[in-house]
C-alpha cells in the first residue's frame, strides 16, 4: 500500500486525512437525509392530523345542521298544523255566517226565466237570480265545496220552469236517483259501465233534430218554434262525476276516445238544436277539464285547494279563497260571484214531488 501511495506521490498523512474527510462527508450526508426524512414524516403526520381535524369539523357541522334543520322542520310543521286549525275554524265561522245570512235568507224557489236559453245558476249577494246564458256548464270544485247543491237548482228550475227533457248520468249513483222516474227524464244511468248509453240517447235526440231542421230549413230551435205548428223544448244532459269518463275513455296521451269523444263533440254542436249539457266534477284539473271541453263550456268554479286548480277552472285566481256556497264564473268577460240557493233535503224532496 505504501509503495502504491509512493508511486502516486501521496504521503501516508495525506491519505489518512483524505479518508477521514470523505467519511465525514458521507456521515454528514446521511445525517442530513435522516433529518429530512424525519421532517417529512412529521409533516405527513401533521397533514394527516389536520385533515382528520377538518373532516371531524365537517361531521360536526353536518350533525349540527341536521339537528337545526330537524328543529326548524318540526317548528314549521307545528306552525303549519296550527295554521290549518285556525283556517278551518275561520272557514267554519264564515260558513256559519253565510248559512245565517245568504242561504237562510234566500232559499230556493222556482223562478221563470226571461227566455228559453237561460239557466238559473244561483243568486247574487242581494238574492237576485243570476241567469246563465251559456249552452253548457261544468260545475267544478273540491270535495265538500257544494257541487251537488249547486247543480240541484239548475236541474229543478229547468224541469219546473222550462219543462224540457232530461238525460241523467248519475255516476256516483246517490245524488240524482230521485229524478229517475219523472216523466221528463228520458234516460237515467247510475254507473260508469252504462254511461255510454245515456250519452248515446242524448246524441240520438240531437241527430233526430238535425234531420228535422235540415229537412225544414230551420236555422235553430227558436226559428223552428216560430215557423212550425209543433213545438220543441230544450233537452239537457246532466252527468255528475264525469271525471270517471275522462279517466276511462282516452288514448295514451289523454285525448278523448269513445263516449268521452262523443261528449266533447256534442258540447260543440247541440246549441242550435236546443241541447244543453251540465257536467259535475270534484277533480278540477287539466285531465278532466280538458281544453276541448273548456272551449265549449262555461265553468262554475267552486272552492278548490290552490291557484292552479282555480286557473284551470276560470282562468284566474280566486276559487282557492272561496267558502262553501260561493262560486266564481266568467260572464261577458268578467268574473262574477255566484251564491248557491239554500236547498235542504226536505225542500229538495218537496220540489221533486211537484214535478211531473
Amino acid at each position: 500500500m505504501l509503495e502504491l501511495l509512493s508511486l502516486f506521490g501521496i504521503t501516508t498523512g495525506q491519505f489518512i486525512f483524505g479518508a477521514t474527510a470523505i467519511g465525514g462527508s458521507i456521515a454528514a450526508k446521511i445525517a442530513v437525509d435522516m433529518d429530512t426524512a424525519k421532517k417529512e414524516r412529521e409533516d405527513r403526520a401533521v397533514t394527516k392530523a389536520y385533515d382528520e381535524m377538518i373532516q371531524k369539523k365537517k361531521q360536526i357541522e353536518v350533525s349540527l345542521f341536521n339537528e337545526d334543520k330537524q328543529k326548524v322542520n318540526e317548528e314549521i310543521k307545528k306552525n303549519y298544523e296550527q295554521m290549518q286549525v285556525d283556517r278551518k275554524q275561520r272557514e267554519l265561522k264564515e260558513y256559519k255566517l253565510i248559512e245565517d245570512t245568504c242561504e237562510t235568507k234566500y232559499p230556493y224557489k222556482g223562478i221563470k226565466p226571461n227566455s228559453m236559453d237561460e239557466l238559473l245558476i244561483g243568486h247574487d249577494v242581494n238574492g237576485e237570480p243570476i241567469w246563465g246564458k251559456a249552452t253548457n256548464y261544468i260545475v267544478a270544485g273540491t270535495t265538500g265545496a257544494g257541487k251537488t247543491r249547486k247543480m240541484y237548482p239548475i236541474v229543478l228550475n229547468y224541469l219546473a220552469a222550462q219543462q224540457g227533457t232530461l238525460y241523467i248520468g248519475d255516476l256516483k249513483g246517490t245524488d240524482f236517483f230521485m229524478f229517475k222516474n219523472k216523466k221528463n227524464v228520458v234516460k237515467y244511468v247510475s254507473d260508469l259501465e252504462n254511461a255510454p248509453e245515456v250519452i248515446k240517447a242524448f246524441e240520438s235526440e240531437y241527430e233526430a233534430r238535425k234531420v228535422l231542421f235540415n229537412q225544414g230549413g230551420y236555422i235553430n230551435l227558436d226559428d223552428y218554434n216560430k215557423r212550425s205548428d209543433s213545438k220543441l223544448r230544450l233537452f239537457m244532459l246532466v252527468i255528475d262525476e264525469y271525471a270517471d269518463i275522462a279517466d276511462t275513455f282516452h288514448d295514451r296521451i289523454g285525448r278523448p276516445l269513445g263516449c268521452y269523444a262523443d261528449l266533447v263533440r256534442l258540447a260543440r254542436k247541440v246549441r242550435s238544436f236546443g241541447g244543453r249539457i251540465i257536467l259535475g266534477t270534484q277533480r278540477p284539473d287539466v285531465t278532466v277539464i280538458c281544453g276541448q271541453l273548456k272551449n265549449n263550456c262555461a265553468v262554475i268554479g267552486l272552492q278548490c285547494v290552490n291557484t292552479i286548480s282555480s286557473n284551470v277552472m276560470i282562468g284566474n285566481e280566486g276559487c282557492e279563497r272561496l267558502i262553501p256556497t260561493e262560486a266564481l264564473t266568467v260572464m261577458n268577460g268578467k268574473l262574477v260571484k255566484v251564491f248557491s240557493y239554500n236547498i235542504t233535503d226536505e225542500k229538495l224532496n218537496e220540489c221533486i214531488s211537484k214535478l211531473r
